[in-house]
């Protein structure tokens, strides 16, 4: 029996054998055509703001919030961001609406210093986050005279170190994109006052903004006030095939918060815990921009 089997194997196996061998002899005979692949665009970002490329060519989910949407009666910028940007979110762990830390995506950018940082802020190609810590001074941004906030997702090394979650490119209002003068005077519970005014003229040479913001209140707990300065102020001329702008930031805040009390404390809601717990703080910023178009394809910007 073991003999018959065998006799009727070893043809099997033969046959197998030679069809392997001839497969690669097939597989050389196939022509190969030589084939072009599609050209790959590649479409670069920049903190400095607008760059001519429109935002739907850009691979990620890029969210922009214009001038319009920022007339608000919100306190401060970042609360406007948390109401009308997709996974954000803000906690006020220093106890005060200008201290904040802007969560997005699970990384942030807080006053807090030791807060692990991960989102890199930039006004008009500045970057905001200071070099110690990285933390982001939001009381110090001049919310009248912001014109667009983006948020672009994502690790980016255009935008420097610890850009880890994304990047918040904010730009300003300059004579063009708004002209004449207007201002107001707000009022509200504990103590607030607000008063802001701007004023914005153009002519065929160059054009001229200004803001100035203050804000007082005493706050909702003991020992708890808040009083923001904040001055803005932009120049930009015309040069040949683009511009040239000077800006000059400057804030004088001083911000007092309430830290978590001991529950034997939350019988008396306005109660504080740790007095005087203030930050003093005094922000003078010079910018220079220029944006040149060498031709319909090619652009240099830049700032200092």
């Amino acid at each position: 029996m073991k003999t018959r089997k065998t006799l009727k194997t070893r043809p099997l196996a033969c046959i197998s054998l030679c069809l392997l061998a001839l497969t690669p002899a097939i597989a050389q005979e196939e022509p190969r055509t030589a084939g072009t692949l599609a050209e790959v665009v590649v479409i670069g970002t920049t903190p400095i703001g607008e760059t001519g490329i429109p935002v739907d060519k850009f691979a990620g989910n890029v969210q922009i919030l214009s001038r319009d949407n920022l007339t608000t009666d919100t306190v401060n910028l970042v609360q406007r961001i948390d109401d009308s940007l997709g996974s954000v979110h803000i906690n006020d762990t220093q106890g005060n609406p200008f201290q904040v830390d802007l969560n997005y995506r699970g990384f942030t950018a807080s006053p807090a210093l030791g807060t692990p940082q991960g989102l890199s802020v930039f006004l008009d190609g500045m970057r905001l986050n200071e070099p110690f810590g990285d933390v982001v001074a939001w009381d110090s941004l001049p919310q009248l005279a912001i014109d667009k906030v983006i948020l672009i997702p994502g690790s980016n090394p255009v935008y420097g170190l610890n850009t880890l979650g994304g990047a918040i490119a904010l730009t300003t209002k300059n004579g063009n994109s708004f002209t004449g003068s207007q201002g107001g005077i707000s009022v509200g519970s504990f103590g607030r006052v607000s008063v802001d005014a701007e004023h914005g003229s153009h002519t065929n040479d160059d054009n001229l903004y200004f803001a100035a913001s203050l804000y007082d209140e005493k706050g909702w707990a003991v020992n708890n006030p808040s009083q923001v300065r904040q001055f803005f102020g932009k120049y930009t001329t015309y040069i040949t095939g683009g511009d040239a702008a000077v800006s000059m930031l400057y804030a004088d805040n001083l911000l007092h918060g309430n830290q978590s009390v001991p529950l034997s404390m939350l019988d008396k809601v306005a109660q504080g815990y740790s007095h005087s717990d203030y930050t003093g703080s005094q922000t003078f910023m010079l910018n220079a921009q220029a944006n040149v178009g060498l031709d319909a394809s090619n652009t240099i910007a830049g700032n200092l």
